[in-house]
């Protein structure tokens, strides 16, 4: 009888957890909208398919990885956990009865000893108050870590919704922006803004949290918002020099819009836009109308009326040392010598502004590519990849200074299964770009890398991280200009590596994690199951790496590992 009294009360508490909040909201809009979203799918973020779709259907802090190798620059530190899986949990008389599995696309800021990491959490499918952006820091330097459940939120509405980007001011607040819901039941798009003072991280301690508690940060603020245009991976820059007439610091978000796609006319294709804030993060001037002077800038329009789909998605910000704004994005995401018959190839594409934001230049091709899109990495729960580029500019003082990288992957034949981690480098502030490098150091064009993220050092070298399965090699099954889907052969064993750009000399790799993840057996509420990107930070001369990682109970959660340079290396 105990045994049916324990099922009963799990069946009952988990009713008490159905996602009626996070309903599918396609449910929600107008049957010729229905259509045109579903047709669409592929387009959006993981965010924003959950937004529509609802959760996905499948459902001991690790020693140092050490220096092993002679000329490294630098020695990885501990694989740390970031999140608390019993905060993501459901308890009935001392037992575990649910678990939210998935909590990944990490984003990372570091202020000295005080981090913070957030990510896309699956717990806000069946905790709605939650939301979908879970939250954690660190105020030793990332050797422990305390969940925070999630952002200040007191309308307990789901209000944060993943897509994660994270910076951090000169006074140590932090700063999140995220895709929004304001209205509870209501089909509106926005981007939200949440902030964590400095001195909440010194004097809050870790205090435990119930799944789905979110009360970390100040009030959100609300950046831009639309009732007929999905607003969709949104990512988050500051300036680190103050602005001249302000005193504070500029912020600026980039983002794709979808123009109709909440049931306006049409469904648009992706447009990439720009706001920002004058007054360190409190308003922000993305509900003035878009292309008025003031408001929102179109960097690149939609181009939905050309034959066929051609996406922009996937824009990344940085700024310079001059307070240069510098955005890149993918144009042409699943086209391409990807099999479509205009034999159209995807590019990596860039755009600049040199006052604050006002006006960009108009749109410059980095380079084409093979996209590796239609054959995502066996153990990805999305039938595609995102391709999405992200851009460092050095501000150091080195030789350097001023010159900017793009990375992305990229696959050495139309619809390989396999992709290098590409750089192009540009000396002259985006106006002309070199040749894109290979930066994986084994042989190109033989293994699978994936998904970079990079950043630039106080010292002028570049490093990168990237998901890598070059230590369980597999040879392709035969493809052609038609294939979709993993490769029958490749194992889904995945590793973190990094690789460092120096100043002078080789390009060098090292690996982060001492434990693969087992993608093919992750367990996850969650698409994607491992997130669309992962982030790094350099601080100094050091490393700040985030990534989701499946190695405990097989699900996918937030890691970090503290790389510090060797002695005598920078």
């Amino acid at each position: 009888m105990r045994w049916f009294t324990r099922i009963t009360a799990a069946a009952c508490l988990l009713l008490l957890y159905v996602p009626s909040a996070f309903a599918q909201a396609i449910n929600r809009l107008p049957a010729a909208a229905q259509g045109q979203v579903k047709k669409k799918a592929d387009f959006l973020s993981g965010a924003a398919n959950a937004f529509f779709f609802g959760p996905s259907s499948n459902d001991t802090n690790p020693a140092e990885a050490g220096c092993t190798g002679e000329n490294l620059p630098m020695c990885p530190g501990p694989n740390v956990q970031v999140n608390n899986p019993d905060e993501d949990s459901v308890f009935a008389g001392g037992a575990r009865i649910a678990r939210f599995r998935g909590q990944s696309e990490t984003t990372i800021a570091v202020s000295g000893l005080n981090m913070m990491v957030a990510w896309n959490d699956a717990t806000g499918f069946f905790v709605p108050t939650k939301g979908l952006s879970g939250v954690g820091y660190s105020t030793n330097g990332g050797q422990s870590w305390c969940d925070a459940g999630g952002f200040y939120n007191p309308s307990q509405t789901p209000t944060p919704y993943g897509d994660n980007s994270m910076v951090v001011d000169n006074q140590g607040n932090f700063f999140t922006s995220y895709l929004h819901l304001p209205t509870a039941g209501v089909v509106t798009s926005a981007l939200g803004v949440s902030r964590v003072p400095s001195a909440t991280l010194a004097t809050r301690g870790c205090p435990p949290n119930l799944a789905g508690e979110n009360n970390i940060g100040a009030l959100p603020v609300v950046a831009a918002a639309s009732p007929s245009d999905f607003l969709d991976k949104e990512w988050l820059a500051i300036d680190p020099t103050p602005h001249p007439g302000t005193g504070k610091q500029t912020m600026y978000i980039c983002y794709t819009r979808f123009v109709g796609s909440l049931g306006g006319v049409g469904f648009g294709d992706g447009q990439i836009e720009v706001i920002r804030s004058l007054d360190g993060g409190q308003t922000w001037n993305g509900f003035l109308p878009q292309g008025t002077p003031g408001g929102p800038v179109i960097v690149q329009p939609d181009q939905v009326t050309l034959t066929e789909d051609v996406v922009n998605q996937g824009c990344y910000i940085t700024v310079g040392p001059s307070h240069e704004v510098y955005v890149v994005w993918e144009n042409g995401w699943l086209v391409n010598g990807n099999g479509d018959p205009s034999g159209n190839r995807p590019s990596m594409r860039f755009a600049k502004s040199t006052d604050y934001g006002l006006t960009f230049t108009a749109p410059k091709v980095i380079a084409t590519f093979n996209s590796l899109a239609r054959r995502s990495p066996a153990g990805y729960n999305r039938t595609r990849i995102d391709d999405f580029p992200k851009i460092a500019v050095d501000r150091s003082p080195s030789p350097n200074r001023g010159s900017l990288y793009v990375t992305w992957q990229a696959a050495p034949a139309v619809r390989s299964p396999l992709a290098d981690i590409l750089v192009a480098i540009s000396r002259d502030g985006g106006n002309t770009w070199q040749a894109p490098i290979v930066v994986n150091s084994d042989t190109p064009g033989r293994n699978l890398h994936f998904m970079p993220a990079i950043s630039a050092d106080d010292y002028g070298n570049i490093n990168l991280i990237f998901y890598d399965r070059r230590e369980n090699p597999f040879t392709p099954a035969p493809f052609t200009a038609s294939t979709s889907g993993p490769d029958p052969n490749d194992s889904g064993l995945t590793n973190l590596f990094a690789a460092q750009i120096p100043v002078t000399g080789p390009v060098v790799n090292w690996k982060i994690t001492n434990i693969k993840s087992d993608w093919l057996n992750a367990r996850s509420n969650i698409a994607p199951n491992f997130g669309d990107y992962i982030h790094a930070v350099s601080v100094g001369g050091e490393l700040h790496a985030t990534w989701a990682d499946s190695r405990n109970d097989r699900t996918p959660s937030p890691f970090y590992s503290r790389n510090v340079p060797q002695q005598g290396e920078r």
